[in-house]
């Protein structure tokens, strides 16, 4: 799909503008014709405010590969479980992302069905002081939903719908908070991807008349080809040859003395390893598996 976050920002940003002056109705999942609440109108109203103060990001499917094996290391877990990285906190207070890059039920990245015409959506994410990141789904001619939040230290917290959602939507919801977490995660490792001015000079002009969006809160996330990653431990040898990889994080031997370690029931000190990529994509891109057994392999 071809770079057009500035277009799709103001069709949003449009529609809601639309729905708050029509009042209208929606189709509910059953059929029905139901008047926008009183909610609805407010929340939409806070989402057109908060989206003029946003920085704008696009990450396009060229990084679906990198994300699959992100999510892989939390597929099968209830979110209550799930711990996030420092790294995917937001660039800023308020954040916009729009990314191409949608999960099915086995996690693996696929193109959804044809969407209504004209229809765009992303996700509005607001960090607090507290570090917690809250994110809300928004789209053309849509409530805005709050999918839920994470925060690195507390853990991931779904929704309110969430509980009286199918099993297949509560996967969908989980999926669209990790995979908010994963784009932030990229964004913040400035050493493998860079950040260009996203649409045309022409278009963020617009934008700054019509929404009121600086022209500078525009990024388009893509690969800086000039800058490997080398892999920990691997100095020396071809590092940056090597295809792009996660290693997920792990424990290592630690002293009793080192900050933010854990005693295990053996007595030893361990200290967490954040996961973290290797490599570059320009040599390809290395996906692994996970398979934890028990007992003794033969």
């Amino acid at each position: 799909m071809a770079d057009t976050l500035v277009q799709d920002v103001t069709n949003i940003m449009a529609s809601y503008r639309d729905l708050v002056k029509r009042n209208p109705t929606y189709t509910d999942p059953d059929g029905n014709k139901v008047e926008f609440s009183f909610s609805d109108l407010t929340s939409i109203r806070k989402v057109i405010e908060a989206m003029k103060l946003a920085d704008y990001y696009y990450l396009s499917d060229e990084f679906s590969h990198m994300i699959e094996e992100w999510y892989s290391q939390y597929d099968g877990l209830e979110p209550e479980d799930i711990r996030v990285s420092e790294f995917t906190r937001t660039p800023s207070d308020l954040t916009f992302i729009k990314s191409d890059i949608w999960l099915n039920k086995e996690g693996k990245s696929y193109t959804p069905s044809k969407q209504p015409p004209n229809y765009v959506d992303g996700y509005l994410c607001q960090r607090t002081e507290d570090g917690t990141v809250i994110v809300m789904f928004v789209g053309t001619n849509a409530i805005p939903q709050a999918i839920g939040s994470y925060h690195p230290t507390d853990g991931v917290v779904m929704g309110e719908r969430f509980q009286r959602l199918t099993v297949g939507n509560k996967i969908g919801w989980k999926q669209m908070l990790l995979v908010v977490a994963a784009c932030c995660e990229i964004i913040n490792h400035p050493r493998f991807v860079t950040a260009s001015p996203a649409g045309t000079r022409q278009q963020r002009k617009y934008a700054k008349r019509a929404e009121g969006i600086a022209v500078e809160a525009w990024h388009k996330i893509s690969w800086d080809i000039n800058k490997p990653v080398q892999a920990k431990g691997n100095q020396g040898r071809s590092g940056y040859n090597m295809p792009l990889h996660y290693t997920r994080g792990y424990f290592r031997k630690a002293k009793e003395h080192w900050n933010d370690v854990v005693q295990w029931k053996d007595g030893t000190w361990k200290k967490w390893v954040e996961g973290y990529w290797a490599g570059h994509p320009a040599f390809g891109i290395k996906k692994g598996y996970h398979a934890p057994t028990v007992g003794v392999s033969k």
